[in-house]
């Protein structure tokens, strides 16, 4: 992806309302209530607002080109949907990835112990830097970032300072090596400053961003302002990798190593091929990046942003061709698929990404991303001139932020494969860990209602269970708890993580039936390498029989079998020359 350096601002400034035209006093009435933010009918608004949970998330403006939305959204809501979960036992739950949370920290802004701690209070363990096109840009030693035009900047976070901040929160690194330069000796020597000199290791370095998009490749920064570079194919990307691996290798014999960095704007399966064909047993993974591409459509509304969450660009698809594409280059490699880069949008939809529209979307693709047992998800970016930033400025909080340190830290560090029937704007995955069972639950319909089918999911009836809930963006997520029957009603555009304490679960041993008595051993566990929320203790599950008196039903039959088949990406395969950027 190619950062943008825009008027951040304005880009925030208030989305204004609708104008309705109304006579009488029932039509005034209507008028009155659509002015009120967050109404009867839920008119979409783009602030996050402080919350006892979270004294840090102030109120953020909407962006200022974010879309008028059709005239739907105020309709009367239509009758609603049908969606029913089956979960399969805690007992086969899998470990979710150490490396599956991840952000990307930009070298050009400040990043400090404040920080540290902002990021700890999300599920994030993993961090990607210097970020995005400045992995192509960025010199290791000096800070200086040097740009496409030739002119350079000072970087505002140095390798040292980000290294520390890293440290602070217990994150693990993918460090990316400057790769259009096409420069093996400048990548050594980066990897031996960082490993020798600052005694950092990083988990993986990753070898180019987005190479199609390289305009000067094989040419050291310092012609930049003067020399375009050669013409880059595939098979030319695929032994830069080589180089580089050796290289880097020779002076960090532990290095591990994903390359590519691909979005689905040049979205070719060539330059999976050849990498993965060339170098794939040297290479830990294969990144992609993952957002909306495109022209922009005649009408930018909310429904037809959110619809790509099941086209081409969606996360879920990219993965799966990104999987299919390897296989097919190497049968015998483990490389592993990494999203080194997502969010909603860039390009044409990418002002919808500060919207709820945008919150929406995330929460979504997590689930995606969940259910295809990602290995690597780095979201865009931390603090950055984008949409999808989480620290707008330098104090406030943007609702992504709110999303993932609110309600991503109610999963738990396990997920459970979720079979999921329904309309295809509902999306749901389940994982467990010390304090149960959690359930997260999407609607991305703008009107319509979802009624979801519990019977399947292992709950007891009558249970206690806790339910963050945000709706339409507005307030920030509201936390309750209730007594669960057989099924929950979900409104449009919500945002729901259901938890359920240990106790009120049946952990039975078996793939094929969602319910049982029986108990086997569960394999609950903290997020690996990371301190529990909050820095409590974690606690371990006990594997004591648990005999309910009743059920939220019995599962009748086993799971189709293609409901039972786990993607392969269950685990992660776990000179002053040289400095100034060319040989």
């Amino acid at each position: 992806m190619r950062l943008r350096h825009s008027d951040h601002s304005a880009r925030r400034r208030a989305r204004p309302f609708a104008v309705v035209q109304s006579v009488g006093l029932a039509s005034l009435a209507i008028v009155v209530l659509l002015l009120i933010p967050g109404g009867p009918f839920g008119n979409p608004v783009g602030v996050s607002t402080a919350s006892p949970t979270n004294p840090r998330v102030t109120e953020v403006a909407a962006p200022a080109h974010a879309p008028v939305q059709p005239s739907r959204i105020r309709s009367a809501p239509s009758a609603p949907s049908s969606a029913k979960l089956t979960v399969e036992s805690p007992s086969d739950a899998q470990a979710i990835p150490t490396a599956f949370w991840g952000t990307n920290i930009l070298a050009e802004n400040k990043l400090g112990s404040a920080d540290a701690v902002s990021i700890a209070d999300t599920p994030v363990t993993f961090v990607r830097f210097p970020g995005g096109t400045l992995g192509e840009q960025f010199n290791y030693t000096s800070g200086v970032i040097t740009n496409d035009n030739g002119s350079t900047t000072l970087a505002i976070t140095s390798v040292p300072s980000f290294i520390q901040v890293c440290k602070d929160m217990g994150c693990s690194a993918i460090l990316q090596l400057p790769a259009e330069i096409n420069s093996p000796s400048t990548a050594a020597y980066y990897a031996n400053y960082v490993v020798h000199t600052l005694g950092f290791q990083p988990a993986y370095w990753e070898i180019g961003n987005s190479p199609p998009n390289w305009d000067h490749y094989n040419v050291p920064w310092s012609k930049w302002d003067t020399t375009k570079g050669i013409t880059l194919t595939p098979l030319l990307f695929a032994q830069l990798v080589g180089n580089y691996i050796r290289a880097v290798k020779a002076v960090d014999p532990q290095a591990k190593f994903t390359a590519l960095a691909l979005g689905a704007a040049n979205y070719d399966k060539s330059w999976i091929t050849e990498l993965v064909s060339l170098d794939g047993e040297n290479l830990s993974g294969v990144s992609i990046h993952s957002y909306t591409f495109g022209p922009s459509p005649p009408n930018l509304t909310w429904a037809n942003f959110l619809s790509n969450l099941n086209g081409q660009y969606s996360l879920q698809t990219q993965v799966r061709l990104t999987r299919e594409y390897i296989t097919a280059a190497c049968s015998t490699c483990s490389t592993k698929v990494f999203v080194t880069e997502s969010n909603g949008a860039e390009n044409a939809y990418e002002s919808m990404d500060s919207s709820f529209a945008g919150t929406l979307y995330v929460a979504a693709a997590t689930v995606q991303a969940l259910h295809v047992r990602l290995t690597n998800l780095d979201w865009f970016c931390y603090a950055c001139e984008f949409g999808g930033t989480w620290r707008v400025g330098g104090t406030k909080w943007s609702q992504q932020y709110t999303l993932f340190s609110q309600m991503m830290t109610r999963l738990g560090p396990d997920t459970l494969w979720t079979n999921t029937t329904g309309p295809s704007t509902f999306y749901a995955t389940t994982t467990y860990g010390p304090s149960g069972m959690a359930l997260l639950l999407v609607n991305t319909n703008l009107t319509t209602s979802v009624d979801v089918n519990l019977s399947h999911t292992g709950i007891i009836a009558g249970s206690i269970v806790t339910r963050e809930q945000w709706v339409n963006g507005t307030n920030g997520p509201k936390n309750s708890t209730f007594t669960l029957t057989g099924s929950v009603k979900i409104g449009p555009m919500a945002i729901w993580v259901l938890t359920v304490p240990q106790s009120s679960v049946t952990t039975g041993g078996s793939h094929h039936t969602a319910l049982h008595l029986s108990v086997g051993n569960t394999r609950m566990k903290p997020h690996p390498g990371k301190r529990t929320h909050k820095g409590k203790a974690p606690v371990r599950a006990s594997a004591s029989p648990i005999v309910p008196t009743s059920f939220i039903g019995v599962s009748l039959g086993p799971l189709p079998m293609h409901a039972l088949t786990p993607g392969n990406d269950l685990a992660p395969s776990w000179s002053e020359r040289a400095m100034r950027g060319g040989e």
